[in-house]
């Protein structure tokens, strides 16, 4: 069957109550995509109706979610009237698959990492009004490449997540990760989730559940009454800090579970960074933006001159000129298809990246509708100077605001959608993620006021100012008439951080049950901030030149970064967090190489595929095939190493064994071709997946000439190679 004339479908990998999940192929893109589309057994009438409006209502809100732990959307439709929904496809293993290999459980530091990754998706779809409902380890999938992905969202729960079990087995499986709510049929919402969570990670660090029964009733009655075991009880080596959070999760009601479970978990494993400057960018840039695929750097400078460039290389590839003034800012399309820019000409332009051509100039003159609030910076000159530019989190409009107000553009075209917030000063602005929520700041006002764009027909935006603090905080944010400089959410909206004058920092949650945060350390006012895309760290820079990160766990400062000549006034994570880019008012711009410890993940290959274990067992046994000696007790000790979670120092005692072993038996032995299959797939358990790439690579004409292409050994290198490489 054929979807749109585009999805060919190839195999149903799961069904549900209400819909189907296949594996199928995207024509226009050549890739395969997992499709999960309404259950054709529907018969007419209004239960089909209500079916239909309630996967439509899935597809809306899967739309609004976009986090790196979970499935990407990438189209929806409908085929003989039945809606369709097309997600990236999973190619990984479950957390179930990975915890049969460890049944005493994970290392600690893995299941934290884990659980903060898992904790951070699933509070990005809470604040996109999804609940998942399901969390367990056969709904979290690890990639080869190390990244988790949280499945199965939305009302259809798949059979495959519980395949392999009886049908009694299956419905306890389930109820062992169920929040009380759930079994007592109550309302439910994402605190239910992290009961889950709580659940699965409990399972991770001791490899049973926390609530084990041999029939359904008894599980049901233990969630319902039971206290959960203490997990220092069962492994000492727990933290205390973790094993307070997975109790405090594991509340019977959910206003006693916490809501900030990702920095809990956060805290429970303190983070250390180091940067170095990767090359510096030449010319005077000012301002920048990653596109939001990571293969663009846009810079703006004090001529007018915006850039382009390869943030890999760091070589400029197309210089797109227009502006008369210096830009201040600059915004790409959350499709990557627009890049906006601000300047002090009083112009915005819009800008094709992919032709490298301009789309539309804006201006800020005419006035058509207006909010009015009086300020004091009527007769400016400057009143009209676009300090920011902002493209809605859903793409559909752009707004561009100066001392004068904001006004609104189609985000395409440029077209004035002939709306326009007059006499409010703007020095900065930000969207919360997957809202309509705006917060500014000004250089009039020491407030952070927010706002909210109320859709009105025709797809216009309206807006609603809404007086005071932000979230229902009416603290100022320093004494009157300071400026504020910068403003940016966190990645899920869960925290705001505004820099002003005098070098105040703080940084607001949108949560009423916790307060604003200031971070000290700068000598001078904060001009920029933002936050890395998985929400761990925040970079600020100003007046004193220096960049600094803070942890935004504990709201330490983790390191300063010098190396600007002037004043920063731009700063931006990468889409990976990776890479660190930062402007200033001196010459040139620095990209930073950031590395973050603990590394994510730890040594990665709790998922390799092939499994290393099934590789393991049959390269050792080519090696002890020939007998005990000083050579394979060796090769033994170095395979323990490995096994016990240092594959450092598994590599070392490989290779200085094998020259041994060639000396003995010979090069092509395959002894000793096997030891240097082992070197590959211990360097990729290291975490060094393209050295794991270069060593199967360089190895396989060796093997296919000396074992042949079917050898076992042969085909390990071979799939290595292939799953290394991606």
């Amino acid at each position: 069957m054929e979807l749109a004339g585009r999805y060919r479908l190839e195999k149903r990998l799961g069904r549900g109550g209400m819909g189907e999940v296949w594996r199928a192929i995207d024509a226009d893109e050549g890739r395969a995509v997992a499709v999960k589309i309404l259950r054709s057994t529907w018969l007419p009438g209004p239960d089909l109706e209500r079916a239909k409006a309630r996967f439509r209502r899935e597809i809306e809100a899967t739309s609004q979610v976009s986090h790196p732990a979970i499935a990407a959307m990438l189209d929806s439709g409908d085929h003989d009237e039945r809606p369709f929904l097309v997600l990236e496809l999973i190619d990984g293993e479950d957390l179930n698959e990975v915890l049969a290999r460890r049944p005493d459980g994970l290392p600690v530091e893995v299941v934290i990492d884990l659980g903060a990754r898992i904790a951070d998706g699933l509070a990005a779809a809470h604040a996109a009004g999804i609940v998942h409902r399901d969390v367990k380890p056969s709904n979290v999938m690890v990639l080869p490449t190390g990244e988790i992905k949280i499945c199965d969202f939305g009302v259809a729960h798949l059979e495959d997540a519980t395949a392999g079990l009886s049908s009694s087995n299956t419905e306890v499986g389930t109820l062992a990760y169920m929040a009380p709510e759930q079994l007592d049929g109550g309302q439910v919402d994402g605190r239910a989730d992290f009961y889950s969570l709580a659940c699965t990670l409990f399972e991770l660090l001791t490899g049973r559940v926390p609530f084990p029964g041999a029939n359904p009733v008894t599980v049901i009655a233990m969630h319902l009454s039971a206290h959960p075991p203490n997990c220092r009880s069962l492994r000492s080596e727990i933290p205390e800090s973790l094993d307070r959070l997975l109790l405090d999760m594991l509340g019977k009601k959910p206003d006693d579970r916490p809501t900030d479970v990702t920095r809990r978990l956060r805290e429970c494993l303190p983070i250390t960074v180091a940067a170095t400057i990767r090359t510096p960018l030449d010319g005077l840039a000012s301002a920048v933006a990653f596109s939001p695929d990571g293969t663009l750097l846009a810079t703006g400078d004090r001529t007018g001159l915006i850039r382009l460039w390869d943030p890999v290389t760091a070589v400029c590839v197309a210089d797109l000129p227009g502006h008369t003034g210096p830009v201040d800012s600059l915004a790409f399309s959350p499709d990557g298809t627009r890049l906006a820019s601000g300047s002090r000409d009083r112009t915005a332009r819009l800008w094709d990246p992919a032709t490298r051509q301009a789309v539309a100039k804006l201006g800020h003159a005419s006035l058509i509708r207006w909010i009015r609030r009086p300020v004091r910076h009527r007769g400016d000159p400057r009143r009209n100077e676009i300090n920011s530019v902002a493209f809605t989190p859903d793409g559909q409009c752009l707004l561009t605001g100066s001392r004068g107000g904001i006004r609104f553009w189609h985000p395409v075209t440029g077209r004035s959608l002939r709306l326009r917030v007059q006499d409010i000063s703007v020095r900065s602005m930000a969207f919360r993620p997957g809202t309509r929520r705006l917060a500014t700041t000004s250089d009039y006002s020491s407030s952070v006021w927010s706002w909210h764009l109320n859709k009105a027909g025709g797809g216009m935006y309206s807006p609603r100012l809404h007086y005071g603090g932000v979230s229902q905080y009416p603290h100022s944010l320093g004494a009157p008439l300071r400026p504020l400089h910068a403003v940016a959410f966190g990645p899920h909206g869960s925290e705001l951080a505004s820099g002003g004058s005098e070098g105040r920092l703080r940084v607001w949650p949108m949560s009423p049950d916790r307060f604003p945060v200031d971070l000290d350390g700068h000598e001078g006012a904060v001009l920029a901030v933002d936050f890395s895309p998985d929400g761990r760290l925040l970079a600020s820079g100003g007046r004193d030149g220096i960049i600094r990160l803070w942890d935004t766990a504990s709201a330490d400062q983790l390191v300063s970064l010098t190396g600007h000549t002037g004043d920063v006034t731009s700063i931006t994570f990468s889409p990976d967090g990776a890479i660190l880019a930062s402007t200033c008012s001196g010459r040139g711009g620095l990209l930073w190489s950031l590395t973050i410890a603990p590394r994510r993940p730890p040594p990665g290959t709790e998922r390799a595929r092939p499994r290393p274990s099934m590789v393991e067992e049959h390269l050792a046994g080519e090696v002890l095939a020939l007998g005990p000696n000083a050579f394979t007790d060796g090769f033994a000790v170095a395979r323990e190493q490995c096994h016990e979670g240092d594959p450092e120092a598994a590599l070392t005692s490989l290779r200085d064994l094998l020259p041994y072993f060639e000396e003995s038996v010979g090069a092509d032995h395959p002894a000793s071709l096997s030891i240097r299959v082992c070197v590959a797939y211990w360097q990729a358990q290291a975490g060094d997946l393209a050295e794991a790439a270069a060593t199967a690579e360089q190895l396989l004409p060796e093997l296919e000439d000396a074992l042949g292409p079917a050898h076992p050994t042969t085909q390990a290198a071979r799939q290595g190679l292939k799953l290394w490489r991606l």
